[in-house]
């Protein structure tokens, strides 16, 4: 409800300079709503902070003006807007380390020669540990998944979720995602192997990938 103490409340904790983690140190006073047009879209607080400065109590009051903007929930969104990928593949290669992820770079340049299997993805998202592919359908990110096994030895899990159903024409809108998961091993990186290890053939405990 407009200019409700629930509201105000919750307009107080999206303020950054009263929040626990600011380094400002402010302290809230008093807090209380000034009037704004109804259909402004603005929010307007007359916020009294204190805070001491080389132990001098400064007192001030000052207004803060928040914008509304209208958005929906996620399930709300992946419901209403136009679907344009059905299938997704998230590329990882995880490693405990900062160096560098050679198999991505391998997988890239493998790619960079191949534009027939390029030619199915919708877009490309780069994250900190591999990409995302997007395609229309799940074949498409099948065969692509495959060609990326091919490169380099991977684990692959699908799991999907449903988006939205239609109980009259008794049809669902499912969305797939491929998770290919590399070995986190690398060219020209130095593995010990554990005692216990079983059926290892290597005479030595340290080998070089």
């Amino acid at each position: 409800e407009p200019e409700s103490p629930e509201l105000l409340a919750l307009c107080l904790r999206l303020i950054p300079a009263l929040s626990s983690s600011s380094t400002s140190k402010l302290h809230l006073v008093d807090a209380m709503w000034v009037w704004t047009e109804p259909n402004s879209m603005r929010l307007k607080v007359r916020v009294t902070v204190r805070t001491e400065v080389q132990n001098v109590t400064i007192q001030q009051r000052v207004i803060v003006e928040l914008i509304i903007k209208w958005k929906q929930c996620d399930e709300c969104n992946r419901e209403f807007t136009n679907r344009t990928w059905h299938a997704l593949i998230q590329l990882r290669q995880k490693r405990n380390d900062d160096a560098p992820r050679k198999g991505l770079v391998l997988v890239e340049m493998a790619l960079a020669r191949n534009p027939q299997i390029r030619k199915h993805v919708l877009s490309v998202d780069a994250s900190r540990q591999g990409f995302d592919f997007y395609f229309v359908s799940l074949v498409h990110a099948q065969t692509f998944a495959s060609y990326l096994a091919r490169i380099a030895p991977m684990r692959i899990k699908t799991t999907k979720k449903l988006v939205s159903t239609d109980v009259k024409n008794n049809t669902a809108n499912m969305k797939y995602t491929v998770a290919c998961d590399m070995v986190p091993l690398c060219r020209d990186d130095l593995v010990m192997v554990h005692k216990s290890a079983k059926g290892c053939k290597i005479p030595g405990r340290l080998c070089l990938v």
